[in-house]
């Protein structure tokens, strides 16, 4: 019976007394990671546990201190054993997450370029604004005018020759970013739309009929049902042209780490994809009034718009010559790619007055090969800042243009549409300028 009641008041005991208990305990060394939100023993300072691992103990958090001696030894010298309650959460900045580590080692060495283009862009040159003429070698050269056997004057083909290209501005923007094995680069540009034209000013301004052959005429000539003729639309008031032209493109390129010492020679293989837009237009448009006869002139407009947009792989070889302050180098590429193009045509009172307009278009994808070769130039002002230039040369093939996608047809005045209608065009363009600008780089 004693001994039941014993067991009894032992076992309340300690479920009354969990504090005084543990204090009576002595836990070994203990090693420590992240804090976790548990109830753990911690060392003293100067005490390591056996992984060799100083105690931790952030000083901003309340520690609970209590002295025991070893259990069995009441004659041994108490130790201090200190402990304390560790937060679940300890603070956003306690230590880099691997986010922070992350974004710490992509933006370390990262550079941005902001830069200013100008370039020259291929012209149209002396494209014919109309069809061959029976019987003219060149028709842009004045000829002699016939209606029913009789000579009203002479004409001439206007050509594209006045049009220039040249001296466009554009903006220019890039990043790159250091990888482990190389450096991942992009660049988007753009050139301003640009537009230039003429007018004609050469044609007559009163009816000469004792001297047909002085009066002077700018024609659009045609073919008559697909033959080469003496088919002509005359225009006596007035004839102009405007050509305008926006390009604008992006390229992102893998250039491999260079096997080489950090200065020197050295040559970088370059594996990229280059996207690259450009749209043309090229509007006609010429009065007719009969020396004045023609209560309403007829106003004839032929009206041809181009788009290319070419997505291409492309490859090249960075050879650049690295130096403390400076770096020369050039990038020569290649690409492979696909014009996915459309060309489009809309005539406007070509025969009447009363004409409708008439839209045809042409539309498809042809293989567009190009080269590209950058010749550039890098100093260094400082760890952080560095001026830039490069000379710029680009080569394309099978590129859409508005004076090769227009059809200068004819198919008699029976005919319910005029036979000025949309074609498929190419032509190669080279385009070239230079490039100079700033560039930021974080260390």
């Amino acid at each position: 019976m004693f001994g039941r009641f014993a067991v009894s008041a032992l076992i309340v005991l300690c479920l009354a007394s969990p504090r005084a208990l543990r204090a009576q305990y002595y836990p070994g060394p203990a090693y420590y990671g992240q804090p976790g939100g548990y109830y753990a023993p911690t060392l003293t300072s100067g005490e390591t546990n056996y992984h060799g691992d100083p105690a931790y103990a952030p000083p901003q958090l309340p520690r609970v201190t209590v002295t025991s001696a070893p259990m069995g030894c009441n004659d041994c010298k108490p130790r201090v054993t200190v402990t304390e309650h560790l937060p679940t959460d300890p603070g956003w900045d306690y230590q880099d997450t691997p986010i922070d580590n992350f974004i710490k080692t992509v933006t370390k060495n990262t550079w941005l370029r902001i830069g200013y283009k100008n370039w020259d862009i291929e012209t149209p040159g002396n494209a014919l604004l109309g069809s061959p003429v029976q019987g003219v070698i060149d028709p842009r050269r004045y000829f002699p005018l016939q209606v029913a056997g009789t000579q009203i004057g002479s004409g001439r083909v206007a050509d594209l020759s006045p049009i220039s290209l040249n001296d466009r501005n554009g903006i220019y923007g890039a990043i790159g970013i250091p990888l482990t094995h190389g450096d991942l680069e992009a660049d988007i540009f753009r050139i301003e739309t640009t537009s230039d034209g003429f007018l004609a000013g050469d044609l007559p301004t009163t009816q000469d009929t004792t001297t047909p052959a002085n009066q002077l005429f700018v024609v659009t000539s045609t073919l008559s049902n697909g033959q080469v003729g003496t088919n002509a639309f005359v225009y006596d008031r007035s004839f102009g042209a405007t050509f305008t032209s926006s390009i604008w493109g992006s390229q992102f390129n893998y250039i491999v780490e260079a096997q080489a010492p950090q200065y020197g020679l050295r040559f970088r293989p370059i594996f990229g994809f280059q996207y690259f837009n450009q749209s043309e237009r090229l509007q006609q448009v010429g009065v007719f009034d009969q020396f004045g006869a023609l209560a309403t002139p007829i106003v004839s407009s032929i009206d041809a718009r181009t788009r290319n947009r070419i997505y291409a792989p492309q490859l090249g070889l960075r050879t650049e010559i690295v130096m403390d302050k400076l770096v020369i180098g050039a990038d020569p590429k290649v690409g492979f790619g696909i014009n996915d193009y459309e060309a489009v045509v809309i005539t406007d009172n070509i025969r009447t007055a009363a004409e409708a307009p008439n839209l045809t278009a042409e539309s498809g994808k042809k293989f567009a090969p190009f080269g590209a070769l950058e010749v550039f130039a890098r100093l260094a002002i400082t760890d952080a800042f560095t001026v830039f230039c490069s000379y710029d040369l680009l080569i394309m093939a099978s590129m859409a243009r508005p004076q090769s996608s227009i059809r200068y047809d004819d198919f008699g005045v029976a005919a319910p549409t005029p036979g000025i209608t949309a074609r498929e065009g190419f032509e190669n363009m080279v385009y070239e300028g230079f490039t100079i600008g700033g560039e930021i780089r974080w260390k």
